[in-house]
């Protein structure tokens, strides 16, 4: 619940059941259908019917990240708190409770990354799951160069506009600006679509979540009932904006996330989770371990530990939008 509170996939995840738990296994294993069964059709009477052997069908393969972080207590901070047992518990819950958030934070930042610190042991993120298309790159031990139902939806915002976006001080500039800004979203969010199969999610930094803002603003005619946020991501305390049918999402920890008036390469991380999972190993979601003394310390030391990946099944309907520049 720490994690989900603080993270709008997860809330997404949660609430759609997209969290599930699995006993062991070297590897995560997951089917991926990118072709239909050539032998569907109509037929009459003594037709035969085909039974031609069928391919379309692959697995993607994910391997275990392991998280931990260790609570600890010394020798000497029992000793000057042994006259009072509730400030000894007081202190172990204000160590646990510090573990449990520094675990969370450190678990939502590695979601936003590729995987590939501490020497890949850390969780495939979206930066990897959901990736640039300026360089396509193995996710799930399939490569996007060669497979390309295996790619994301991308697009860098600079070269398809065809422009930057300013900080114009004359109104019609300005109007102008907002007016490309969501003509590409647009375009985006329908290359993420597939009939009633609609992104759910897009994550963006502080400059673009308020550039969005902006565009809702100054453009009266976009103000509408439901356009001013998902309720119940709202109600979770997310900062969450409408277009379309998907929720603007604010999440400083998406990838060169910055604040200034001209940061440039700005993101949006657009998410169908619906096609996406999270899978926690059993017996090993935030499980803390009991207190042992190590052989060598006078001291006393448990782990909350998590094993856990991120799973897509398709990635046709994730997406990033990229080289956001507003210099």
């Amino acid at each position: 619940d720490n994690v989900t509170d603080k993270s709008a996939v997860m809330f997404y995840l949660k609430k759609s059941g997209g969290v599930e738990e699995q006993d062991g296994g070297r590897t995560l294993v997951e089917p991926i259908i990118f072709a239909e069964n050539t032998t569907a059709g109509s037929f009459r009477d003594y037709d035969v019917i085909p039974t031609d052997p069928q391919g379309g069908i692959s697995a993607a393969e994910f391997p275990w990240a392991q998280l931990a972080v260790s609570v600890s207590i010394s020798g000497r901070q029992e000793f000057v708190n042994a006259d009072n047992q509730v400030r000894v518990f007081s202190l172990l819950k204000g160590k646990t409770m510090q573990a449990q958030l520094t675990m969370t934070n450190l678990f939502n930042r590695q979601s936003h990354s590729d995987g590939s610190g501490n020497g890949g042991k850390d969780i495939t993120g979206f930066l990897a799951a959901i990736e640039n298309g300026n360089a396509w790159n193995v996710y799930g031990g399939i490569d996007s160069n060669t497979q390309l139902y295996w790619r994301n939806q991308w697009i860098g915002f600079d070269a398809f506009a065809s422009a930057r976006l300013t900080n114009a001080n004359f109104l019609q500039e300005l109007a102008q600006d907002y007016l490309v800004f969501r003509q590409v979203l647009t375009t985006f969010y329908n290359a993420m679509m597939r009939n009633t199969d609609k992104p759910k999610l897009f994550m963006m930094g502080q400059r673009v979540h308020e550039y969005f803002e902006n565009t809702i603003v100054i453009n009266e005619r976009f103000v509408k009932e439901g356009n001013i946020g998902d309720s119940a991501l709202a109600n979770a305390g997310f900062e969450a904006l409408k277009f379309k049918s998907v929720s603007m999402v604010l999440d400083n920890l998406v990838n060169n996330t910055s604040i200034a008036a001209g940061a440039t390469n700005q993101e949006i991380e657009g998410c169908n989770t619906d096609y996406m999972k999270l899978v926690i190993g059993s017996g090993r979601n935030f499980m803390m371990t009991p207190f042992i003394r190590p052989y060598n310390q006078e001291a006393k030391i448990a782990q909350i530990i998590l094993y856990c990946q991120y799973i897509l099944n398709n990635r046709a309907l994730q997406g990033r939008m990229d080289d956001i520049d507003f210099a």
